[in-house]
């Protein structure tokens, strides 16, 4: 691939908006310098260093960084947990997301496992890039089930989790689950021995604040959609207040 550059657009910076400016890229298709010009000759001359074939010119447009999506079931009339996760990739990329997690909700487990192999299958499809699942599922309360399907539901156990792991090969980055549900100091004692990596999320819960407080001590670094399908202060000290 031979370097390109990108020009005639309003480009997005840490130190503000350049709109007159360009975007190098480099042979391995990265970001090689963000260059902002004087004037237009500037920008001419710098333009004219490559060829026809490798200048894009953005027309005006907005060049910012792409989103990454690390909570979505769906997008584009195309979901996680049917499988269809080329046509998500490809939607997604044309609205500025660069990466996704798909994310699977509550259902039976033998589909879920259908799904999560497809994750893995089709993790290189040409678009958005696919990232590691996001398992939204199984371990939550009931007492804040949101959209899910409570007679799927179970306590934390590492035995169901290794299923999920298993069929898409370890391709999961994000486990959201109640914090406060009975087993979850221990299932993540055993996830960790499994996989050191993997980001636990603190959602669909009705725990108190002390749950909160746990869930800290025990690893857990995101609250899954913050307030809903989360215990409040109206409840008891609840886990939104935390």
């Amino acid at each position: 691939m031979k370097p390109k550059i990108v020009y005639n657009g309003q480009i997005f910076t840490p130190d503000g908006i350049y709109d007159n400016g360009a975007i190098i890229i480099d042979e391995a298709g990265k970001i090689e310098d963000v260059v902002k010009v004087q004037s237009t000759s500037t920008l001419d001359n710098l333009v004219a260093r490559f060829s026809q074939e490798c200048r894009i010119n953005a027309d005006g447009q907005l060049i910012a960084p792409g989103s990454i999506d690390i909570h979505t079931h769906g997008f584009g009339s195309y979901d996680a947990l049917s499988g269809s996760i080329e046509g998500m990739s490809q939607a997604y990329a044309r609205y500025g997301v660069t990466a996704f997690c798909p994310t699977i909700q509550t259902e039976d487990k033998e589909r879920i496992k259908q799904a999560l192999e497809q994750i893995y299958r089709k993790r290189r499809s040409k678009g958005a890039a696919v990232l590691p699942a996001h398992l939204e599922c199984t371990f939550l309360s009931p007492e804040k089930p949101g959209s899910h399907d409570i007679k799927y539901f179970e306590k934390p156990n590492i035995e169901t989790f290794v299923e999920f792991y298993k069929s898409c090969y370890g391709y999961i980055g994000i486990v959201t689950l109640a914090p406060e549900l009975e087993g979850t100091r221990e299932f993540v004692d055993e996830l960790k021995k499994l996989n050191p990596n993997i980001i636990l999320s603190a959602g669909h819960t009705n725990g108190t604040y002390q749950d909160g407080l746990a869930a800290v001590d025990m690893g857990f670094s995101l609250w899954n959609h913050i307030y809903n399908a989360m215990s409040n202060q109206d409840d008891y000290n609840g886990i939104r207040d935390f």
